[in-house]
C-alpha cells in the first residue's frame, strides 16, 4: 500500500531544513522497518495558497503495518519536532 502525507508549514518555517529532517528520518525508518519501502520526500515547487509545502510518500507491505509505522519511535520523534510548525496536514492511503 502507498501512504502519502502532505504538510503545510508556518510561513516562517525553513522548508529545506524540515525536508532534510524528513528525508533523514525516512532513511532511518527504511533501515529499521523491513515492511517499509522506497520513502520519498518532495518539496513544493509552485507557490500558491492552496499548495502544501512538503509531501512524503512511502510504501508499506500492507495496511496492517501502518500503525507500526505511525507509532515507531523515529516517526513519533519527527512528528514532535514538527509540533507548532505544521499548520496543516493531509494523509492519503491507497492500494
Amino acid at each position: 500500500m502507498k501512504h502519502y502525507v502532505l504538510l503545510k508549514l508556518a510561513p516562517s518555517a525553513d522548508v529545506d531544513a524540515f525536508a532534510e529532517c524528513m528525508r533523514e528520518t525516512y532513511r532511518k525508518l527504511d533501515e529499521a522497518m523491513p515492511q517499509l519501502h522506497d520513502p520519498r520526500v518532495h518539496k513544493n515547487c509552485v507557490v500558491r495558497d492552496s499548495n502544501y509545502d512538503l509531501m512524503a510518500e512511502i510504501e508499506l507491505d500492507g495496511a496492517e503495518f501502518l500503525q507500526a509505522y505511525l507509532t515507531h519511535p523515529l516517526h513519533v520523534a519527527m512528528a514532535k519536532g514538527f509540533s507548532g510548525v505544521v499548520v496543516g496536514r493531509v494523509s492519503f492511503d491507497c492500494e
